[in-house]
């Protein structure tokens, strides 16, 4: 039990980084398949945004053609959230992982379900889900109520299978 508990606190750091070039990587893939990108910047740490304000990591690109219309801005911002989407589904079974690596597995695991909590919160106007949320038509609260219940309910299922092994 401790080194498993030891492995996972060694592995949050590299978590958080990991966790953040998916997310980011994931608004690229969607942007790479629509336009042809001429230039993009990753940035995977936090830091302070010019336009955004503060955030955890950022990525910014130069495309040829039309601007994105209000759908693609929407698909293109609601990208990381199928890979939210399966870290949330996998939570529980990443718990069932045999030990020591079950730590590990946890933690890489878990920061997908703080990304999607955070990314439920969406106050920003220029946030990811308030520009789904627009994109789409639907209210963000819509998007915030279905990201948390699909983060506490993989957070309960996780509890539940660590609490019974």
């Amino acid at each position: 039990m401790i080194i498993s508990f030891v492995l996972a606190l060694v592995s949050v750091v590299p978590a958080f980084f990991a966790w953040t070039a998916l997310h980011e990587l994931a608004h690229f893939v969607v942007v790479y398949s629509m336009r042809r990108v001429t230039w993009v910047s990753f940035r995977l740490y936090p830091h302070r945004h010019p336009v955004l304000g503060w955030v955890w990591g950022s990525i910014e690109w130069d495309y040829d053609g039309p601007l994105f219309t209000p759908l693609e801005d929407a698909w293109i911002s609601i990208a990381p959230r199928w890979l939210n989407l399966l870290a949330a589904l996998g939570a529980p079974f990443a718990a069932m992982v045999p030990r020591p690596y079950d730590g590990i597995v946890v933690v890489l695991v878990g920061a997908g379900l703080v990304d999607f909590a955070v990314g439920s919160i969406g106050s920003g106007a220029f946030s990811d889900l308030q520009r789904a949320s627009r994109g789409f038509g639907v209210s963000p609260w819509f998007l915030r109520l279905v990201g948390w219940s699909l983060v506490l309910g993989s957070g309960v299922a996780t509890i539940v299978v660590i609490a019974t092994r």
